[in-house]
């Protein structure tokens, strides 16, 4: 049981977990907590490139501020034989007063932030195999069905943008000999939430000086319902090498090198391209309705390591 207190705000933040075994080789477990701060960290959910990282520190209980709290409940059921693992899980969590940037696509409100609701619920399975031998292969293999969802001004219950209903991860670690190791991981995620655009307006910009005094048109965006739509899957395989070998005296030496997103996978949601792009160079729209593109494209990304054990 732990107590958080400031000059504005206070919380009990209690813990318990029980675990029970099953013979030698399995146990079930159950838990309970809840996570708060006295204050509220407002960051950029996406991952884009862009060399401005919005970073918001605010006060919990002033300013309007809310504290933010959230309520986590687990089970989860292990077994270990001996040539397989099994790990069966299910989770639940309600929270208040949780803040965000506000998207883009709300219109409704001047204001940067929002603050609102929580609820979050899904269940993971996950089947592992042990190599047969010292040089063998290992696998193991995840599945997580789970939804997540936000409760914003309006007290309507939409997908969090970052809300994934399938997530599918294989990982592969192969002994190749005393010194060689390998080992790869892919996986694949169902589409986050994406708002989709219900209609293109055009609007006057008028000169501020100078030149013509007649008003040209751009177009702008009115979007739909929040999460009201899904972006595209996205997948990535990696794959690395590691060698182990003798140093001076009793020192080890690993030397490893990997490539992230070896195959160039779409790794970034679907967004609507920029109001501009619609225009084409003769000044006509481009047909067929506003498409849409990757937020941002990923190539494969080497590295070398190399690590010293005295």
């Amino acid at each position: 049981l732990r107590l958080d207190r400031s000059s504005t705000v206070s919380t009990w933040e209690p813990r318990a977990r029980i675990r029970v075994r099953i013979g030698d080789a399995s146990s079930v477990s159950a838990a309970f907590s809840r996570a708060a701060r006295l204050y509220q960290v407002i960051t950029d959910l996406e991952p884009e490139p862009t060399l401005i990282f919005n970073d918001f520190w605010l006060n919990a209980g002033s300013d309007g501020v809310p504290m933010p709290r959230v309520d986590h409940v687990g089970a989860e059921f292990n077994a270990i034989l001996p040539r397989w693992s099994l790990h069966v899980g299910g989770f639940l969590s309600w929270g208040v007063g949780l803040g965000e940037f506000r998207p883009l696509a709300d219109q409704r409100a001047a204001s940067a932030f929002r603050f609102g609701d929580s609820r979050t619920r899904g269940v993971e399975l996950q089947v592992g195999r042990l190599p047969a031998s010292a040089h063998g292969i290992g696998a193991v293999l995840t599945y997580v069905l789970s939804r997540s969802e936000r409760r914003w001004d309006d007290k309507v219950w939409v997908p969090w943008r970052l809300d994934r209903t399938h997530a599918v991860r294989l990982q592969l670690d192969a002994h190749v000999s005393s010194r060689w190791r390998a080992f790869a991981t892919g996986e694949f995620l169902s589409g986050q939430p994406m708002t989709p655009v219900a209609e293109v307006v055009r609007v006057e910009a008028f000169p501020t000086g100078g030149g013509s005094t007649g008003a040209s048109l751009y177009p702008k965006y009115v979007y739909g319902p929040e999460g009201s739509a899904r972006s595209a899957g996205t997948f990535h395989l990696d794959l690395g090498a590691r060698v182990t070998l003798g140093g001076p005296g009793r020192s080890v030496i690993q030397l490893g090198a990997s490539v992230i997103n070896l195959t160039f996978g779409p790794v970034a949601p679907d967004v609507p391209v920029a109001p501009y792009e619609l225009i084409q160079p003769d000044g006509t729209y481009v047909p067929g309705g506003v498409p849409y593109k990757r937020l941002f494209s990923l190539p494969a990304v080497p590295s070398v390591t190399a690590r010293i054990e005295f």
